[in-house]
């Protein structure tokens, strides 16, 4: 059946009015010139206009001729068979494997699968980690993971719209990875979608005999020579009285081994090793059981996992006597510092026996001691003593932070070793008074680097005078000949000073309230971070060798597939994100070198990715090039496993399915129980009759714009021969 609809440009009314005018004025034109024209002639050049005004009334008409007709459209039949590798599994000697069993049960319900698919729209899809549509099942199942839910989730974006759409699943009932099947059932049952899950294998298998390492606890980052405790779970099955040897091997070589009897048939227990690596890198640690003889599963008889080792070069000790906001985000502040170990020393902590003193011995594993507000004898005679051997004679940098109790007249430092590290007599000296003041970078500190916050001078100056007032300054004694002045305040008393002492380096900061640096606003916060990175660095003599280039990642062990983010993080000398480099990405895997990708610049650092497709040791490294200079390079290696979830729980379970089918609203059971399947989800699935519409626009014709344009040419054309224009 044909109809006819219209859709006008401009109201009919006003096509009307424009018709009748455009004819009107045609004829009124021919009516003025009958004593020259002959009336055919006239009647011709009335009717072309007609021609003409009517293809323009068609036009702005919009008809359109409209067939309606009903259809019959297959509703969707969705098979999806499991093809991960526990359905490869043999659930007793002798007997097919679950894969087969259902290849199988397919060929003898061809009949029906064929009637199936003469009356439904009948796809057939494998599943492991991802939906892959197929042909026809085969017997191989070696997918490493089972993603029940991601399954569905994907079949029920391919059913979308489609009236009466069947999902039927065939799996041995154990989702192993991605998103909650449960989730996904009940979106299927939200959207009319009937689920019916067929379990594959029996709960009832034979126990299989198997050895595995099924789980490896260790720290991800260690120091040279600090112990790491690495934890090894091991268990078994089916092995009751059975010797097993458990083995740590570090870098493939052999560290120490145990050996193990199970007590039980199903055996779990864990293992402590310790690990005191002796030299800095990536080490890979990997522990392993020695697998059974008739072992079910060889690939899970070992876990491995990658330990940075680091040896840090700065090394910073704070001793604080007196909690105070200085202290509490001056601590925040260092403790970010890339590569350095902090640790901090509280002696207003109370105990018992009062706050204990810090030893001498404790200075050997330091290179920047920083002093707080403080009381010479709460540090002690020998301390102090050996803090001055430390500076002078192993280049041990030293930070004295003004207090008012380090700056009082009963401080108690001035018959120290402390009176000659300062850059400043202490005789005359009084603590912080509140008195507002800015700081003012002195020509001397213009080039130093701790007070470096821009590389332009102008734009350092310009950071400084922006920084928030400090509340409180200190008044100290005469300078002494090596002391440098950095930093004045707005009445020209010393803020920051530096000297050299022996060997070794002095800073006095000689304000308090600092803090409020960190949270006058993001800017300030990141200047005031900068600032005391910087400060330490000097101290500990690392400014010219200050790290630059950092590559990250968020872990060093990986699945087969997972997506890997590399972070590289390159910055200038003041420590300011540089995004104009050039960094590129290099990969080595287990088969060789991959084509090297550009990292793209985002949020401060460069990224890329990485997707490893098979298992082993993988090597990431950046180069970094600015302005045509090689610039620096990182690397770091991970390792990547495939994931053995599948054999975890080897049996069937049924029980699986029945939830998931609970949850949809459809069916369960057995494989070996489905006559009738077919012939139930064929009902289930009946074809929709659907009105189709079939539109056919008739203003937008190529002749009607011809019979337009040739009907007005033509009038023209006469008008002009019997000069009438």
């Amino acid at each position: 059946m044909t109809e006819f609809t219209f859709d006008p440009r401009i109201p009919p009314a006003l096509v009307a009015v424009l018709a009748l005018a455009l004819l009107g004025s045609a004829a009124w034109s021919l009516h003025r010139s009958a004593s020259r024209v002959p009336v055919r002639v006239r009647v011709v050049l009335l009717g072309l206009r007609a021609l003409g005004v009517l293809a323009l009334v068609v036009a702005l008409l919009g008809p359109s001729a409209v067939t309606r007709e009903e259809i019959l459209v297959k509703a969707p039949v969705l098979l999806l068979a499991d093809a991960s590798g526990s359905m490869s599994l043999k659930d007793q000697p002798g007997q097919p494997s679950r894969r087969q069993q259902l290849v199988e049960w397919a060929k003898q319900n061809d009949a029906a699968l064929q009637r199936l698919r003469a009356r439904c729209d009948v796809q057939l899809f494998d599943f492991g980690r991802e939906l892959a549509p197929v042909g026809a099942w085969g017997e191989n199942a070696e997918e490493r993971v089972t993603a029940v839910g991601d399954a569905l989730s994907a079949a029920l974006k391919r059913t979308r719209g489609r009236a009466n759409a069947q999902i039927v699943l065939f799996t041995d009932g154990r989702s192993t990875y991605g998103s909650d099947p449960l989730r996904a059932a009940a979106h299927a049952r939200d959207r009319g979608v009937r689920l019916h899950a067929v379990a594959v294998g029996d709960p009832r298998a034979a126990q299989l005999v198997d050895r595995r390492v099924h789980n490896l606890l260790c720290p991800s980052v260690a120091q040279v020579q600090a112990a790491v405790p690495i934890h090894a779970f091991v268990a078994s099955s089916g092995e009751k009285g059975k010797s097993m040897k458990v083995t740590l091997k570090v870098d493939d070589k052999e560290v120490e081994s145990r050996d193990l009897t199970a007590d039980q048939d199903v055996f779990s227990t864990k293992l402590t090793f310790l690990y005191t690596p002796l030299e800095s890198g990536e080490k890979k640690i990997k522990v392993s059981v020695d697998p059974a003889p008739n072992d079910f599963d060889a690939g899970n008889n070992s876990l491995t996992t990658i330990v940075r080792v680091t040896q840090k070069d700065l090394r910073i000790l704070y001793i604080e006597g007196k909690l105070r906001w200085d202290y509490t985000f001056l601590r925040r502040a260092l403790a970010q510092v890339p590569g350095a170990h902090f640790q901090t020393m509280n002696l207003f902590a109370s105990s018992p026996s009062g706050p204990q003193a810090p030893t001498p011995e404790l200075l050997k594993n330091f290179n920047v001691v920083i002093i707080g507000d403080v009381k010479a004898p709460a540090l002690g005679d020998a301390f102090l003593a050996a803090l001055d051997q430390a500076v002078r004679e192993r280049e041990t940098g030293l930070l004295w932070l003004a207090g008012p109790e380090n700056l009082s007249g009963t401080s108690g430092y001035a018959s120290t070793p402390m009176a000659a590290m300062l850059p400043f007599e202490l005789e005359g000296s009084l603590p912080p008074q509140e008195k507002p003041s800015l700081v003012n970078i002195t020509a001397q500190g213009l080039s130093h680097f701790a007070v470096a916050l821009d590389k332009d001078y102008g734009q350092n100056m310009k950071a400084w005078k922006a920084m928030p007032k400090l509340e409180a300054v200190a008044r100290v004694g005469n300078l002494k000949p090596g002391a440098i002045t950095l930093a004045n305040s707005d009445d020209s008393q010393p803020l920051l000073l530096s000297q050299t002492y022996g060997r070794g380096r002095v800073l006095a900061f000689l304000a308090e309230t600092a803090w409020k640096w960190a949270l006058e606003s993001e800017e300030s916060g990141e200047r005031y971070r900068r600032f005391w990175h910087q400060a330490v660095l000097w101290l500990a003599k690392k400014e010219k060798n200050a790290r630059r280039l950092w590559l990250d990642l968020p872990r060093f062990l990986y699945l087969v597939g997972d997506l890997v983010e590399i972070t590289a993080t390159y910055e200038d000398p003041p420590g300011s994100p540089v995004p104009d480099a050039s960094i590129q990405v290099f990969v080595q895997g287990p088969s060789g070198g991959e084509p090297a990708q550009p990292a793209a610049y985002y949020g401060g650092a460069y990224h890329a990715t990485l997707v490893p497709g098979q298992p082993g040791d993988y090597t990431v490294s950046v180069e970094a090039k600015h302005k045509g200079e090689d610039v620096g390079r990182a690397s770091v290696r991970i390792h990547v496993i495939a994931p053995s979830a599948e054999f975890e729980q080897p049996a069937a379970a049924p029980e699986a399915l029945l939830a998931l089918a609970t949850a949809a609203g459809g069916t369960s059971r057995p494989l070996g129980q489905t006559g009738g399947l077919l012939e139930h989800v064929e009902r289930e699935a009946a074809p929709v009759r659907v009105e189709q519409v079939h539109r056919r626009t008739l203003w937008d014709r190529a002749w009607l714009i011809l019979l337009f344009v040739a009907a007005l040419g033509v009038e023209w054309g006469m008008r002009k021969v019997n000069r009438l224009l």
